[in-house]
């Protein structure tokens, strides 16, 4: 399993692996910022590899995982520690590309909804496609 992951790396490369990443977190960041969630860390020190991203107030997190993962069959993850009930993060590493984001955006937004949150669906994922165009 290692051999073959080594040799997609390579087949890759780096830097555009590197690249991919950024721009999938730039897409992640832009659609959650489009859906009125604000990213936990500030802009300057942000993650390309996990995108962790407040809770809308009044929304259970855990439910929003739930919804997500049962309905949607996409996982995401809660904070850790003190934060666990605050945040929600969203792996962006390995084989993550657009479709990835596009996916997990829809069922964020879906979620959202389906637990009576007020939300503009399509602005997520429009905004993430900006970013991959």
């Amino acid at each position: 399993a290692l051999d073959e992951a080594l040799k997609i790396i390579k087949e890759e490369g780096l830097e555009k692996r590197y690249q991919r990443h950024a721009t999938c977190a730039k897409a992640f960041y832009t659609a959650l910022e489009a859906l009125d969630l604000k990213p936990y860390s500030a802009e300057n020190v942000r993650s390309n590899t996990v995108i962790s991203v407040n809770g809308p107030s009044g929304v259970d997190g855990a439910k929003i995982r739930e919804v997500m993962r049962e309905r949607y069959k996409v996982v995401i993850a809660g904070g850790m520690g003190k934060i666990r009930q605050l945040i929600l993060r969203i792996g962006c590493m390995g084989i993550i590309s657009e479709a990835e984001v596009l996916t997990t955006i829809n069922a964020l937004e879906n979620a959202l909804a389906d637990l009576d949150h007020p939300v503009k669906i399509g602005a997520g994922i429009e905004a993430a496609r900006q970013i991959f165009q």
